[in-house]
């Protein structure tokens, strides 16, 4: 029995210095792993807060890309919309309305929004008018862009759906979108006497709440080219949504696209800018001013915001302190990192040097037993 005693003592002794050395070496490696994982993550959103800090998105830099300007404005205001036929060939844009209503449950349209789809219709009964449905978009998608069935059934929320399939349908067919909480107070024959208008945003960007657009128009179709790439999960609600099919989305797009618009323009014979920046006092107006001087008028809808909403406007307007905050925090977690890998790498020296008296040390106690 005295060899079982023996081996219990090497089996113990054995253990003992394997929950030294773990002690000592693989919690401190995988703390230093997890730590650069934490710093790759950290610094890829700094860098990414950098990007939208410095592109000229914000306030009224955006409308440098491509203005509409206020003679355009006046133009358009005043459009005679008793115009001829060859008037009618010089547009860019179809006569065709968008809109969208998606619902995984079957629920109508609120009733809030039906005057506003009226509105419109009865201001343009010569138009062709669709309103997408959640069957629609379904049966468009699959048909006409099959490659995409992936992307679209992987978006979590439907407003993401929405998002993307306003990019496809104008791709496709060209024609006029907006959402249905905007009500027509004229007509729009005049938008559509240029390739493409998106309105500008506060604070930031482009708004994808109406697009006018001509068929096959090369921003839309590089916007459902993209829609893949982007389709990731921000961990927010907001930012899933605006950074990866919403306005977020559509402004990085439109800072691509501006940088090969002079490439695209030599293969085509075009006498006008692809995209102009409408601003937002020009387009639309608030319901609640009684002013009626816009092509628009805005009810209330943003049937999409959740309660992170106001934390993410909150950051739109201290974009600088979190750019800053990030950048800090970035630069102590590298700091941290490269202090814990000094740590385990001279700990590591010193344990090879002392690894060998300890060892024998070890013998020398189970030899006693």
């Amino acid at each position: 029995m005295e060899w079982l005693g023996g081996m219990r003592w090497r089996v113990q002794g054995a253990v003992t210095c394997a929950t030294e050395r773990l002690k000592t070496w693989r919690w401190p490696q995988w703390t230093a792993a997890a730590l650069i994982v934490a710093v790759v993550l950290l610094v890829i959103h700094v860098a990414t807060a950098f990007v939208v800090y410095w592109l000229p998105l914000w306030s009224d830099a955006v409308q440098e890309y491509m203005p509409w300007t206020e003679q355009e404005h006046e133009t358009a205001w005043n459009y005679n919309y008793s115009h001829t036929a060859a008037e009618e060939r010089l547009m860019r844009v179809p006569k065709i309305i968008h809109q969208i209503w998606i619902s995984d449950s079957g629920t109508p349209m609120p009733e809030r929004f039906v005057p506003n789809v009226e509105a419109c219709k009865k201001l343009h009964p010569d138009y062709e008018y669709i309103m997408w449905t959640k069957e629609s978009t379904d049966a468009f998608v699959e048909e006409h862009y099959p490659e995409m069935m992936r992307t679209w059934h992987g978006y979590k929320h439907l407003i993401s759906r929405a998002d993307a399939i306003r990019y496809m349908f104008l791709a496709h067919y060209g024609g006029i979108y907006f959402d249905v909480d905007l009500r027509c107070c004229r007509r729009l024959d005049a938008l559509r006497r240029y390739d493409g208008l998106v309105g500008v945003s506060q604070p930031i960007g482009f708004a994808n709440e109406m697009l006018v657009m001509a068929k096959n128009h090369p921003f839309m179709k590089q916007l459902v080219v993209a829609l893949p790439l982007w389709h990731k999960q921000w961990g927010v609600y907001y930012a899933d949504i605006m950074f990866s099919t919403g306005p977020m989305f559509l402004s990085l797009q439109f800072s691509v696209f501006r940088q090969w618009w002079h490439i695209w323009k030599q293969t085509h014979s075009v006498d006008a800018l692809p995209v102009r920046a409408v601003p937002q006092s020009m387009w639309r107006g608030k319901n609640d001013n009684g002013n009626t001087d816009h092509f628009f008028v805005k009810f209330k809808g943003d049937t999409w915001h959740h309660n992170d909403t106001g934390f993410v406007f909150w950051l739109s307007h201290h974009i600088a302190l979190v750019v800053i905050t990030a950048t800090c925090l970035a630069l102590a977690a590298l700091w941290i990192c490269v202090a814990t890998c000094l740590h385990i790498f001279s700990g590591r020296k010193a344990d090879a040097l002392h690894e060998p008296i300890s060892r024998v040390s070890q013998m020398d106690e189970v030899k006693m037993f």
